[in-house]
C-alpha cells in the first residue's frame, strides 16, 4: 500500500491540480485519493477525524497514555487531516494511513516550519504501536506545499530550524529535538518537540515557484 500511495501522491502533484489554500489542498487530495484507490479495494477516505476516538475505537482513551503518545498539550494535535482505512476489514490494523497537510500562505516562515515538525510528531503518535487493545496506523505522511522561496532557498539564516529545510540540493533533514523558533516565555520552554528519530525528504518542484515535500513516518 505504501508504494501505491507514493505513486498517487506524485501523480497528484504531476497533474498540478489547482489548490489555493490548505482547505482546498485537503479537499482535492482527499477526493483524488478516494477515486484512485477504488481499483485497489474498498478503502475509505475521511476528513478531520478525532485521533483519540479512532485509536481508542470510540472508547475513552486513557489520559495517562495521551502525553506519552502525543507529547504535552503545547505540541499536541487532535484532528487528523485525512484518514485512509480498509472498509472491508474488522482487523484492528485496518487503519492504513494518517495524513497531515500544510500549505502556509501568510508568511511566518519559522513558525510554519515549526508546525511542520509538530505534524510529524503527531504522526509518530498515530503510528506508534500501543498495547494490544489500541489501534494504530500502518503509516503516516506529512505533505506540504509552499509557494514562498523562503522555505527552501538558502538564505542568510541557515541555523536553527532553517537548516532543516534550506539546503542547496533542496534536501530536508529534520532533527530529533526542535526548539520553538520564537518567544521566550513559559510556553516557549514547554514547546520543544522531541521526535523518535531524524527524518529526511526533498523539496520537489510543482512549477517554477511552487514545491512540495513528503515525509514518511
Amino acid at each position: 500500500m505504501n508504494t501505491i500511495l507514493n505513486k498517487i501522491f506524485k501523480d497528484f502533484f504531476r497533474e498540478n491540480i489547482e489548490v489555493y489554500n490548505e482547505f482546498s489542498f485537503q479537499h482535492e487530495l482527499g477526493i483524488y485519493l478516494r477515486e484512485k484507490l477504488k481499483k485497489y479495494g474498498d478503502f475509505k477516505v475521511q476528513f478531520e477525524k478525532n485521533s483519540l476516538e479512532i485509536l481508542g475505537d470510540n472508547k475513552p482513551y486513557p489520559h495517562e497514555e495521551i502525553e506519552k503518545r502525543f507529547g504535552n498539550k503545547k505540541i499536541r494535535k487532535k484532528e487528523i487531516d485525512i484518514v485512509i482505512y480498509d472498509g472491508e476489514s474488522t482487523n484492528p490494523k485496518n487503519l492504513i494511513s494518517s495524513i497531515e497537510l500544510k500549505y502556509p500562505r501568510n508568511g511566518q516562515v519559522p513558525e510554519s516550519m515549526y508546525s511542520f515538525v509538530k505534524d510529524i510528531r503527531f504522526l509518530e503518535g498515530l503510528t506508534k504501536k500501543g498495547n494490544q487493545n489500541e489501534k494504530f496506523f500502518d503509516k503516516g505522511y506529512f505533505i506540504c506545499i509552499v509557494d514562498d522561496h523562503l522555505f527552501y532557498e538558502v538564505k542568510n539564516k541557515k541555523d536553527g530550524i532553517y537548516k532543516y529545510f534550506r539546503n542547496k540540493d533542496y534536501g530536508v533533514k529534520i532533527q530529533k529535538i526542535t526548539k520553538k523558533p520564537t518567544g521566550k516565555n513559559q510556553d516557549y520552554n514547554n514547546s520543544n518537540i522531541e521526535l523518535d528519530k531524524e527524518y529526511e525528504g526533498k523539496w520537489e518542484p510543482i512549477d517554477d515557484k511552487k514545491k512540495y515535500l513528503i515525509i514518511k513516518v
